[in-house]
C-alpha cells in the first residue's frame, strides 16, 4: 500500500511467477493504472493472476470485461463477489447467460449491489429457491417484479418442482435446433422462445443453426458481448 515505492520495482513484483509474492501487489498497490491491470490480465502466466485481479478494489469497467472475456470461471466468480468492481449491464447480462453452467457463480449474482429488473428476471430463472426468495426482497427492485419473483416462487414450491427445470444436454439442443430448421420452423420467435426462459443452451444451439456457424462461435460472441 506504499505509495512512494518505486513504481518498477511495483510492476516487477506484479509480474513474480509466485502468486503470493504478486498478488498482494496486485490487489493493493495505488500504483497499478487500469492500463496495467489489463496488460497484467493479458499477460498472465497463471490463474492466479486474473483473480488478483479480479479482486482489487474498484476496478473499472474495461477492466471487469477483460476478465469476463478470460472465460475463467474462478476469476469471475471473484470479479462478481467484488462489491466495488464496475460492470457494465452488458457484461452482467452475458454473465448471467453463461450462469446455468455455473452455479457458484449464482450467489454473487444474486447479491451485486446493481441488478437491473431485466437481470434480476433472467436469475430468478436458473437460481436456487433460497435465491430467488434474496430476489424478491431486494429493495431496488420494482415493486411489480418482486411480486412476479414471490409468486414464481410460491409456484415452485406448491409444485414441488427441483430448485430449476431440467434443460436439454448440448447435444440434444442442437438435434433439436437442426430438427426445426429441417422442417423450416427455425423462426426468429422459435430462437427467442427459449431466451426467455433462461434455456441457454437451447438458445445457442438455436442460434448456431440459423446463422450456420459452430457452436463455439455463438458461446465466444456472447462472452465478448457481441
Amino acid at each position: 500500500d506504499m505509495p512512494q515505492a518505486p513504481r518498477a520495482l511495483v510492476l516487477q513484483l506484479a509480474q513474480d511467477a509466485a502468486v503470493m509474492v504478486s498478488a498482494p501487489i496486485i490487489r493493493f498497490s495505488p500504483l497499478l493504472n487500469a492500463e496495467d491491470l489489463l496488460t497484467l490480465i493479458a499477460g498472465a502466466q497463471t490463474p492466479g493472476t486474473v483473480i488478483a485481479v479480479a479482486g482489487r478494489p474498484g476496478i473499472n469497467a474495461q477492466v471487469s470485461d477483460a476478465i469476463a472475456a478470460t472465460a475463467d470461471s474462478a476469476a469471475i466468480r471473484a470479479l462478481l463477489c467484488n462489491r466495488t468492481a464496475q460492470i457494465r449491464e452488458a457484461t452482467l447480462d452475458a454473465l448471467i447467460a453463461r450462469a446455468s453452467d455455473h452455479p457458484d457463480w449464482h450467489e454473487p449474482l444474486v447479491h451485486r449491489p446493481v441488478l437491473p429488473a431485466r437481470a434480476a428476471r433472467a436469475l430468478a430463472a436458473i437460481v436456487a429457491d433460497h435465491l430467488v426468495e434474496v430476489l424478491a426482497e431486494r429493495a431496488d427492485l420494482p415493486a411489480p417484479l418482486a411480486a412476479e419473483l414471490r409468486h414464481r416462487l410460491a409456484q415452485r414450491l406448491d409444485d414441488g418442482r427441483p430448485d430449476r427445470d431440467a434443460e436439454p444436454s448440448m447435444a440434444e439442443a442442437l438435434a433439436a435446433a437442426q430438427a426445426l430448421a429441417r422442417s423450416g420452423r427455425l423462426t426468429e420467435e422459435a430462437v427467442l422462445a427459449p431466451m426467455r426462459h433462461g434455456d441457454v443452451r437451447s438458445a445457442a444451439a438455436l442460434l448456431a443453426v440459423a446463422a450456420d456457424v459452430p457452436l463455439a462461435v455463438v458461446e465466444r460472441a456472447a462472452s465478448r458481448r457481441s
